[in-house]
């Protein structure tokens, strides 16, 4: 399975999904027709898990075909992106309110800043606890 960019898709990579506003993992990878039949599709997809650290246990809560790639913004995070996404982990890390696992969400604020939002669920509730402003990596 491929990105629309032409890059494999593995699991454990870090993508964009949900429009390109969320960063999340690949949990698994369904392809074949035994592995379909299994999971009650009639096409291949990815389980994408957006809580970080991945968690090899977790068996992730959404899910795409190939088709959706392109509308959904799924993409493999390169290796600059990478780079800042663990910088943001780290200076979010390193505040009093930092609690696991978390979700990382996007806001754009223009063409040339975006804040990085880090977030959990207190109950039903969502509750952000860090935000870091950085250029905008979702360029390319």
């Amino acid at each position: 399975m491929e990105c629309p960019d032409g890059t494999p898709v593995n699991v454990g990579d870090h993508i964009w999904w949900n429009e390109g506003g969320c960063i999340g993992f690949v949990q698994t990878i369904i392809e074949g027709q035994s592995d379909e039949k299994a999971w009650g599709l009639d096409e291949p997809h990815i389980l994408i898990s957006g809580y970080h650290p991945r968690n090899p246990e977790d068996a992730g809560y959404v899910s795409y075909p190939p088709s959706y790639f392109v509308d959904e913004g799924i993409g493999r995070l390169t290796g600059n992106e990478e780079e800042m996404l663990a910088h943001a982990i780290a200076e979010v890390r390193g505040r009093s309110h930092y609690r696991e696992p978390f979700l990382i969400g996007v806001i754009c604020s223009d063409a040339h800043a975006q804040f990085l939002t880090v977030s959990t669920f207190e109950g039903d509730k969502r509750q952000e606890f860090g935000r870091v402003i950085m250029p905008t990596i979702n360029e390319e």
